[in-house]
């Protein structure tokens, strides 16, 4: 039976104390995708830290930020959970961000299949095997 409509897919990550879970279930209840490990830690560390520029005083010394200049770029150094996060930002004269990128950490080996798998209309929903390859494609890309 083919699917149409929208899949109710929930997802739920999280980092505390150097440990990161991610975990997608269709409707809530079906299981299609967990994963756990070194790597995602790593990945969520440097999340943590691109998402808070949405509070930028988090990234004021007294919190543990150390800032470099390279030409037209600033560094970033955090240190999460003994761990130094490095993101590189292009700010505008009159301070607006322009570019913030990061090294991201995944055993996600072949981009040009990811980028097939991201288009709903190249999305192959045929089993639940496919529907676990899709969603582990995007979850390394959020």
């Amino acid at each position: 039976m083919p699917l149409s409509g929208p899949l109710l897919v929930t997802t739920r990550d999280w980092y505390e104390q150097g440990v990161a879970t991610a975990q997608v279930r269709l409707f809530s209840l079906i299981p299609v995708m967990g994963c756990h490990g070194a790597d995602l830690a790593r990945s969520a560390r440097g999340r943590l830290v691109v998402e808070s520029t949405w509070l930028p005083s988090s990234f004021l010394p007294e919190f543990g930020a150390h800032w470099s200049e390279e030409g037209s770029l600033l560094q970033l150094t955090m240190s999460i959970d003994n761990e130094d996060v490095r993101v590189t930002m292009r700010v505008e004269s009159d301070g607006l961000l322009r570019e913030l990128s990061l090294q991201r950490w995944s055993n996600f080996t072949d981009p040009q299949e990811a980028g097939s798998m991201l288009s709903p209309s190249a999305a192959p929903f045929s089993s639940l095997s496919n529907i676990r390859r899709y969603m582990h494609a995007i979850s390394r890309f959020l």
